[in-house]
């Protein structure tokens, strides 16, 4: 290989690396990355509670391709109760959540986001 094409491939490779990882921060940064303190909610605040369990609906966010959700989980331990979200509408079954965070803001006192 000659120079020039060295010097192509080296910086095609850095421009495809760096574009992907600006991608995946810029996303992450959007909804709510690393997250330390409760978020402010961007919707009205519905709560249920559920065998002792309080949860807060606090944020959703979405796209044509995708929907996100925020809710507040309190007075439950996340390592006994398996939470799994799962998305209606009219009561029919959209989908299961495909991703989210988890955020741990206290004892018994959770962050998690879902996304479809």
């Amino acid at each position: 290989m000659n120079k020039t094409r060295l010097q192509i491939i080296l910086i095609s490779t850095v421009i495809i690396i760096g574009g992907v990882l600006i991608y995946f921060l810029f996303n992450r940064a959007t909804f709510n990355a690393n997250v330390d303190t409760l978020p402010e909610p961007n919707i009205k605040i519905q709560t249920q509670t559920v065998k002792g369990i309080k949860f807060n609906l606090r944020n959703a966010k979405f796209t044509d391709k995708e929907l996100m959700v925020g809710y507040e989980v309190v007075g439950g331990s996340l390592t006994k109760n398996d939470l799994v979200c799962i998305f209606y509408n009219d009561g029919k079954l959209i989908e299961d959540s495909t991703g989210g965070e988890q955020y741990k803001l206290g004892e018994m006192h959770y962050y998690l986001t879902a996304r479809i």
